[in-house]
C-alpha cells in the first residue's frame, strides 16, 4: 500500500507572498518506512492555468513591483506577443505589439502604485476599478483585461479626470429594461 505525502492545490494565485508551489510527490511505503518514488511534479500534472481574475491580480501586481524596480519585464510577460493595450484619458493612446507596449513603459514610467477597489469577471476577462497608492480614496479608473490562453490579449485602461469618479453615464432600471 502507498500513501501519497504532500502535494495540494495552491490557494492563493502566483506571485502573492502566501503562494507555495510544490515541485514534486514523494510516495512512502507504510510497511518499510522508505521513500519508494520522487515524482517531479510538472511530470505528474499539466501546468495549472488561472482565471482572468488572478491574471488581472497578477497584472497590478507586476506593475507594482515594477514601479518599485523602475523594470516592467515581469509584468510584460503576462501580454501575448500580438497584444493590444489601450489607454484612454482625453485623447486615446492605441500601441500594438508587446514591444510597442514595453516601449510606452520604458518612455512614460508610472510613478505610483496601483490600488484595486474592485474586480469583475467577465467570460473572456476580467475588470478593475483602481485607484492610485497615494490617494487610494479617490477612484482614478478601469482596467479591462481581455485574456486567451493565459495571456492578455487586449487591455483598455480608462483615466479618469482628476478628482472625479466614474464618468461615464449611470444605468437605470429603464436602461436595462430596454
Amino acid at each position: 500500500m502507498l500513501v501519497r505525502l504532500g502535494g495540494g492545490v495552491p490557494a492563493q494565485p502566483p506571485g502573492t507572498h502566501r503562494y507555495r508551489r510544490v515541485r514534486s510527490l514523494i510516495f512512502y511505503s507504510p510497511i518499510h518506512r522508505t521513500k519508494l518514488v520522487h515524482v517531479p511534479l510538472t511530470n505528474v500534472f499539466p501546468a495549472m492555468s488561472m482565471t482572468p481574475s488572478e491574471i488581472l491580480f497578477c497584472y497590478i501586481e507586476r506593475h507594482n513591483a515594477g514601479v518599485e524596480q523602475a523594470d516592467f519585464s515581469s509584468m510584460l510577460d503576462l501580454f501575448a506577443h500580438d497584444a493590444s493595450a489601450s489607454f484612454v484619458t482625453m485623447n486615446r493612446t492605441l500601441l500594438t505589439g508587446r514591444d510597442a507596449i514595453a516601449a510606452a513603459f520604458v518612455e512614460h514610467p508610472p510613478s505610483d502604485r496601483l490600488h484595486v477597489t474592485h474586480v469583475q469577471p467577465l467570460a473572456a476577462g476580467a475588470t478593475a476599478v483602481y485607484a492610485w497608492e497615494s490617494n487610494p480614496n479617490v477612484q482614478s479608473g478601469t482596467i479591462h483585461a481581455m485574456i486567451d490562453h493565459d495571456m492578455i490579449q487586449q487591455m483598455v485602461v480608462h483615466v479618469w479626470p482628476q478628482g472625479q469618479s466614474d464618468p461615464r453615464p449611470k444605468r437605470t432600471d429603464a436602461d436595462v429594461s430596454s
